[in-house]
């Protein structure tokens, strides 16, 4: 974890946090950044756990599977919320650690990729690490003007006109690597991503799983990402260009 160039206070049970608030730690010693998923955030202790019983799977398109559970409470899962499956039977394709894609009572949506069906799970649990209102992945949706290239590691040799021999000398050819455009955003939501980004300080690796346009539905595959450039367009209001490059040589 780096330092960075922003100041955020602890966690304050009396404040009522918006969206994309963040705050440092839940004590004076917790050095830890977590992000406020929903607004009218008050009175939810970001180190609640909270454990259900899964009751179904359903893929919702081809690239979202939900997971239904017997709810309690009224701590919901939202878009970005910390979520695992484990030991879902029989559709083991819904175990699962990272970012939710949304959820609400008795549900939550994660990126995995199948046919579209149904089963009644007989096992599995469905875990909130942290309480589901924070969250300390990247769930940020940049929006429909970001880009990606499919870079291919090839080693070749130009013999004349039309003649050429080609290897591939590595194992992982194939990676992705986005630009994330987040266009007319405002100073909070600016804030949370470059802080967010200035945390892993271009070195620790995060995962990024949202099916974005649909295109891209493998879950898990992690990024670092490079220098974000922010442009202020208005009072208040900013776009900012995030760099991210996919890495495989992390656990």
């Amino acid at each position: 974890m780096a330092v960075t160039t922003y100041s955020f206070f602890t966690y304050n049970s009396n404040y009522s946090y918006d969206q994309y608030d963040v705050i440092q730690g839940t004590t004076a010693s917790d050095t830890r950044f977590f992000y406020s998923t929903v607004g009218s955030n008050v009175g939810n202790y970001p180190l609640s756990r909270f454990i259900y019983s899964a009751t179904s799977t359903t893929r919702t398109s081809e690239e979202v599977m939900r997971i239904s559970f017997t709810q309690t409470g009224t701590s919901y899962f939202r878009q970005g919320s910390m979520v695992t499956i484990q030991g879902a039977v029989p559709d083991s394709t819904a175990n699962y650690t990272g970012v939710a894609l949304a959820g609400g009572s008795g549900y939550v949506d994660i990126l995995s990729a199948g046919l579209t069906a149904t089963n009644v799970a007989t096992n599995g649990q469905v875990i909130a690490p942290i309480h589901p209102n924070w969250t300390t992945g990247f769930f940020f949706v940049p929006g429909f003007s970001t880009t990606v290239d499919n870079k291919q590691l090839v080693i070749q040799t130009q013999l004349g006109d039309g003649y050429r021999q080609a290897q591939n000398p590595v194992i992982n050819s194939n990676s992705l690597n986005w630009n994330l455009v987040y266009e007319n955003i405002p100073n909070k939501q600016t804030r949370a991503i470059a802080n967010f980004l200035q945390d892993k300080c271009g070195v620790i690796p995060f995962v990024i799983d949202f099916p974005v346009g649909t295109l891209f539905n493998k879950a898990g595959l992690k990024y670092v990402a490079g220098e974000p450039k922010i442009a202020m367009i208005s009072h208040g209001n900013n776009t900012l260009s995030v760099p991210v490059i996919q890495v495989f040589n992390f656990p």
